[in-house]
């Protein structure tokens, strides 16, 4: 699952600095919290955007420790 944690822990790969990769995460974000409007706007049923409610960004994406080993 993709998570914060995740996308910054090898952000230097990507050539971006923590800060860099933060602020283009935070660009990501405000985008896809708009996911439903968009739908709503290209007459997407409702039932639909009810089936992807939870796949756009559930709590885990924003995660910034690793998962503990059990």
């Amino acid at each position: 699952m993709a998570s914060v944690y995740n996308l910054l822990s090898d952000c230097g790969a990507l050539g971006l600095s923590l800060e860099e990769a933060q602020q283009v995460i935070d660009k990501m974000v405000v985008v896809v919290r708009g996911w439903s409007g968009w739908f709503e706007k290209h007459q997407v049923e409702e039932r639909s955007i009810e089936k992807f409610t939870g796949a756009f960004l559930p709590e885990c994406f924003f995660r910034k420790e690793p998962i503990s080993a059990p």
